[in-house]
Order: structure tokens, then C-alpha cells, then sequence
């Protein structure tokens, strides 16, 4: 590889989709470790980029539990999620 690819922030592995009663689509990404929202699941279409990204600095991050400072963990850092839930206040839990 040379210094002119671009990353390829595609999801691997996804494992488990949820829309709250707003309408907002999550859907885990889990060899990311990361979950990908998107703001309208009644708009959304196939390859669409996400408009929020949890777990990670950034969309192009994908290592567990990284962290856009030093690279240690916080509670906002994820390692390899299996599952993804909404209550109903519309409050996200991944797990």
C-alpha cells in the first residue's frame, strides 16, 4: 500500500439494527467496534453515510477501545459490540 489510498470506512460485520420512536436507525458495527446512526430510517437508502458514529473518534477509526486523545479507553470507546436496545424515552444501550 502507498500513501494515496483512502480507508474504507465500510461496515464489518453488522449485527444488530434498532429504530427508536423518532425515527433515528442505529445499527452496530461490530468488528469496528463501533455504532452507526443514521437520522431518518423512513429515508434511508442502501449505502448511506452515517450521520453519527459511537465508539469512535471518527468515522475512519476502528480499533476497540480507542480513544482520540491517547489512545486509552474511556466510557465512550468500544470494543467489539454485540447488541444494540432503545426504551422507551428513546435512551440507547449497547452491549
Amino acid at each position: 500500500m502507498g500513501g494515496d489510498e483512502i480507508f474504507d470506512a465500510s461496515m464489518l460485520s453488522p449485527n444488530s439494527i434498532v429504530v427508536d420512536s423518532t425515527g433515528h436507525l442505529y445499527v452496530v458495527d461490530g468488528d469496528n467496534s463501533r455504532v452507526l446512526g443514521w437520522d431518518d430510517a423512513s429515508s434511508f437508502v442502501n449505502g448511506e453515510a452515517a450521520d453519527l458514529v459511537i465508539g469512535q473518534p471518527d468515522f475512519a477509526s476502528f480499533i476497540a477501545n480507542q480513544d482520540s486523545i491517547d489512545g486509552n479507553p474511556t466510557a465512550a470507546a468500544l470494543s467489539f459490540p454485540a447488541g444494540i436496545a432503545v426504551d422507551f424515552n428513546n435512551n440507547l444501550y449497547v452491549f
